[in-house]
């Protein structure tokens, strides 16, 4: 690993490798690693990211993602921790240019990682793979997350996993979770479900599957990728058995491959609104809701750009601001 912060679970975990080799740049330090019961996240909000992608990652740390000030109080009134955790690859090669050469391309690649080293020793928050960071591997990130997630995250009850585009409803969310096991410790999937998608084989498609590839008629039903929750218990099945599943190029799909073999099941939950306000307003039928109180009513809500989430953020805090 290039970077890696296993402080952030705060429950100590075990010597094993987190995935990709290596300990990181950044171990964390013992003193993360034995943080008090009350201070261990009972929620960890894991984000992937591409490594350029530093104005997302700044508005959601300045926004639902801050960490140490998403605390709540719910269920049994003990407070509920929150940490925010980002996963990045390497920034791939770019397509040949006529305008830059391969030393330049090289040269901005490696400004990119020096700009992401800096940003992991500021906030101690990304988990980085030397892998290229592009869409065809973003399995890669959900395999070696996993694995992380079961040598450093003991203490950990739920796991949020979801696109640096997504707004998150921290407060509803734990809310949530906390009418289930305090500690994760029944398999729990939740998020909004896609049954019996058929795979595309139109090759002008991001999404194209050919058939040599994947040759069953539809998918196993999966959770869409916007954003789903999962119980320490449920990343743990999904974990072992993802040890016996290929990677698959299309991420959400390979998750729903592993929750197939596991015996688990996506509870679906209405507040996971994962298609973008247009569609989400259309489900509301004749008489509209405001944006704000569509987010305000949901878990999470996709597609914002950076200044969209920073701007939202002013008015879902704003209490005198009324649905």
């Amino acid at each position: 690993m290039l970077h890696n912060f296993p402080g952030v679970c705060g429950g100590g975990g075990d010597d094993r490798d987190g995935g990709g080799g290596g300990d990181g740049n950044n171990s964390g330090g013992d003193a993360d690693q034995q943080q008090p019961k009350s201070q261990r996240p009972f929620l960890l909000l894991v984000i992937k990211s591409s490594p350029s992608n530093f104005d997302r990652r700044d508005a959601i740390r300045r926004t639902w993602g801050r960490n140490g000030v998403a605390t709540t109080t719910a269920g049994d009134g003990r407070p509920l921790v929150v940490h925010t955790l980002f996963l990045l690859g390497v920034r791939p090669p770019s397509p040949p240019s006529p305008s830059d050469s391969r030393d330049d391309d090289r040269g901005k690649r490696a400004h990119v990682q020096r700009m992401v080293d800096l940003e992991a020793r500021l906030y101690g928050d990304l988990l980085q793979w030397d892998f290229h960071d592009s869409f065809y591997n973003l399995t890669l990130k959900d395999i070696n997350f996993l694995r992380w997630f079961e040598a450093y995250c003991p203490a950990v009850a739920y796991v949020y996993k979801g696109d640096d585009d997504v707004f998150v409803n921290v407060e509803n969310l734990l809310v949530y979770l906390a009418t289930f096991s305090r500690d994760g410790s029944a398999p729990l999937f939740v998020g909004r479900t896609q049954q019996q998608a058929p795979p595309i084989r139109s090759v002008e498609s991001k999404y194209f599957m050919p058939r040599e590839m994947y040759r069953r008629w539809t998918y196993p039903d999966y959770a869409s990728g916007g954003g789903f929750v999962m119980s320490r218990a449920a990343a743990v099945r999904i974990h072992e058995v993802s040890r016996d599943i290929k990677p698959f190029p299309i991420d959400d799909v390979w998750i729903g491959m592993c929750l197939e073999k596991a015996g688990l099941a996506v509870t679906q939950h209405e507040g996971f609104r994962t298609f973008g306000l247009e569609a989400e307003n259309l489900e509301e039928g004749v008489e509209k809701k405001s944006p704000l109180c569509i987010y305000r009513s949901s878990m999470i809500f996709h597609r914002f750009l950076p200044q969209e989430m920073l701007d939202m953020w002013v008015d879902f805090k704003n209490a005198s601001i009324q649905c």
